[in-house]
């Protein structure tokens, strides 16, 4: 949702928002996590707790409820507590270096 309202306030195409969706669920170890109420309340104690932001409150939520492990450059999943942040770079093969 958040990659969406970005795409569609710089007027990007719908048909290009529908093939990055469909990048996205190809790559592979990646999978969607239904939102639930648990995420929200949980992502609601995080923006409280860690001051972040609506979407990155749910991302972390998402993350901490799946496997603790979250991919990102924001420096502001640092701080929160049985979160591991991964840098996207960490994640190249040599090859692609």
């Amino acid at each position: 949702m958040e990659y969406e309202l970005l795409l569609k306030s710089k007027k990007i195409k719908t048909s290009e928002l529908i093939r990055d969706i469909i990048h996205f669920k190809a790559l592979e170890n990646i999978k969607e996590i239904p939102l639930n109420s648990s995420i929200i309340i949980l992502a609601q104690n995080l923006r409280e707790n860690y001051n972040l932001t609506y979407f990155d409150s749910l991302h972390c939520a998402s993350a901490l409820n799946v496997d603790g492990i979250i991919i990102s450059t924001d420096k502001d999943f640092k701080n929160v507590k049985n979160l591991k942040l991964l840098e996207p770079s960490s994640l190249l093969s040599s090859k692609e270096e």
